[in-house]
C-alpha cells in the first residue's frame, strides 16, 4: 500500500503537463473543503437551537410527569404518595390541577389554562429562573396571587405592581348546561409576577395555588398530574422505569422527551434532512474529483505505460489513481472541518453572526453546540462520497489497462 501511496501523493502536489489539471484539482479540494466546513457550522448552529429549546421546555417542564390513563382527575392519596416516595430516585413530588377558564383584567379578557400547584411546584420545576418580572409567590396569608405568563401579561396588559385583581371564570361541573346563570364560578387573584420561558407556555398559563382550585370545586387531594423530580446523580430512565413499574397501567408517566415527543421528534428529523440535504450538495460537488481525475490519468499515460514495463500490475496502478482521488477527499475534509470548527467557536465565544429579531427573541446572536460525533460524521462522510466518487474513472482505467 505504501508505494501506491507514495505516487498518489507526488501525483496531487506536483507539477503537472497542463496546468489546467492542477487548477481542477485545486478546485476539487476546495469545493470538498467548502462543503465540509458548511456542514459542520450549520449542524453546530442547529444544535445550539436544539440545545436552546429544549432548556426552555426543561425549565418548565418536570423530569417525570404522571396523568392518569383514564379520565382527567385521580385521587393522590396515601398510599399512592408513599409508593412513588419510595422508589429509589424520587426526591419530590408535587400535586398540579389544570382547568380552562377565561380571565379577565380590567376591560381585556382572555382564555387561559389555569395550573394550581402545591408548595412543592418550585423545587420540582426551574419556576424561579423564569421570572420576568416580580417574584414566584402565590399566598399571602389567604390572599390569592397567580403568576401569569408573558405573552398572557402583554395581551391583558397585566402588571406585577398593580392593585387590581385578575378575575377566573372557571367552569361549573354542576351546572346542567353552558346557558345556565351558574354555569361559571367566579374567583380572583392578584398577579405578583410575570414568568417567561418560550412562546406556547408563556400564552397558556396563568398559576395559582392549589387550595384556590381545590375549594372551588371541593377537591381535597384530587391531581390532573404528579410532577417528579428526581435525586441529584440518579439515572432518569432507571428512575423512569422504576416508577412505571410501580404504579401499573392505571397512570401514564412521562418523561420529558415523552412530554413533548412530536416537538423533539420533528427537530431531531429536521436535523437528518438537513445533513442529507448538505450530503447531496457535497456529492455535486464530488464530480470535480471525477473530472480532475480523469484529466490526470489522461496526463499521465506515459507514467501508465513506464511503470507497465517495468512490471507494474494492474492492480497497483489502479491503486494509485484511487488513493489521488481519495486523497483530494481525505485533505478537503479535513480542512474544512478544522474550519467550520474555527467558525463555529468564533460564533460561540464572540457571537459575530446576530439575530435580526429587533428584541423580540431572547438570544441575540446565533447559538452554537460543538458536538464531537458530528465533527467525525461529517469527516466519514466527505470521505466516503470521496472514495465512491475516485471509482468511476479508476473503473475505466481498469477496462483499458484489461
Amino acid at each position: 500500500m505504501q508505494l501506491p501511496l507514495f505516487f498518489a501523493r507526488r501525483y496531487l502536489f506536483s507539477k503537472k503537463k497542463h496546468s489546467s489539471i492542477n487548477i481542477m484539482s485545486m478546485i476539487s479540494l476546495v469545493g470538498v473543503a467548502v462543503g465540509a466546513m458548511a456542514l459542520v457550522v450549520i449542524l453546530s448552529v442547529y444544535n445550539g437551537f436544539d440545545s436552546y429549546v429544549r432548556s426552555l421546555y426543561s425549565t418548565f417542564d418536570p423530569e417525570l410527569k404522571i396523568t392518569p390513563a383514564e379520565g382527567k382527575f385521580f385521587k393522590y392519596d396515601e398510599a399512592l404518595k408513599a409508593k412513588l416516595m419510595a422508589v429509589d430516585g424520587v426526591e419530590t413530588v408535587s400535586r398540579t390541577l389544570e382547568e380552562n377558564a377565561l380571565v379577565k383584567y380590567a376591560s381585556k379578557q382572555q382564555i387561559v389554562t389555569i395550573r394550581g400547584v402545591d408548595d412543592s411546584y418550585s423545587r420540582v420545576v426551574g419556576i424561579d429562573s423564569m421570572m420576568a418580572a416580580g417574584s414566584f409567590v402565590l399566598k399571602h396569608g389567604d390572599l390569592n396571587q397567580a403568576s401569569v405568563g408573558a405573552m398572557i401579561a402583554q395581551s391583558l396588559g397585566v402588571g406585577v405592581n398593580f392593585m387590581d385583581p385578575l378575575f377566573l371564570y372557571l367552569p361549573n361541573r354542576s351546572a346542567t348546561s353552558m346557558d345556565s346563570p351558574d354555569a361559571f364560578m367566579e374567583e380572583y387573584v392578584f398577579p405578583t409576577s410575570v414568568f417567561q420561558t418560550n412562546l406556547e407556555y408563556d400564552m397558556k398559563y396563568v398559576i395559582v395555588p392549589i387550595r384556590l382550585l381545590d375549594a372551588a370545586y371541593g377537591f381535597s387531594n384530587e391531581a390532573s398530574a404528579l410532577e417528579i423530580k428526581i435525586r441529584k446523580g440518579a439515572d432518569l430512565s432507571s428512575v423512569y422505569g422504576r416508577v412505571k413499574d410501580a404504579l401499573g397501567n392505571k397512570f401514564v408517566v412521562k418523561d420529558r422527551f415523552m412530554q413533548n415527543e412530536v416537538l423533539f421528534r420533528i427537530m431531531k428529523s429536521e436535523k437528518w434532512i438537513i445533513y442529507m440535504i448538505l450530503s447531496l450538495i457535497l456529492i455535486i460537488a464530488s464530480f470535480n474529483i471525477i473530472g480532475s481525475l480523469s484529466m490526470l490519468m489522461l496526463d499521465k499515460q506515459e507514467d501508465v505505460f513506464v511503470l507497465r514495463s517495468l512490471g507494474a500490475s494492474s492492480k497497483l496502478i489502479e491503486r494509485i489513481f484511487l488513493l489521488e482521488g481519495w486523497l483530494i477527499s481525505i485533505f478537503g475534509a479535513s480542512i474544512g472541518v478544522v474550519l467550520g470548527l474555527a467558525i463555529a467557536l468564533i460564533q460561540k465565544y464572540y457571537k459575530i453572526v446576530k439575530l435580526s429579531t429587533d428584541g423580540a427573541f431572547v438570544l441575540d446572536a446565533y447559538p452554537v453546540k460543538i458536538e464531537f460525533v458530528d465533527m467525525l460524521s461529517v469527516f466519514f462522510t466527505v470521505v466516503l462520497i470521496g472514495y465512491f466518487a475516485a471509482r468511476y474513472p479508476v473503473s475505466t482505467l481498469k477496462k483499458q489497462l484489461a
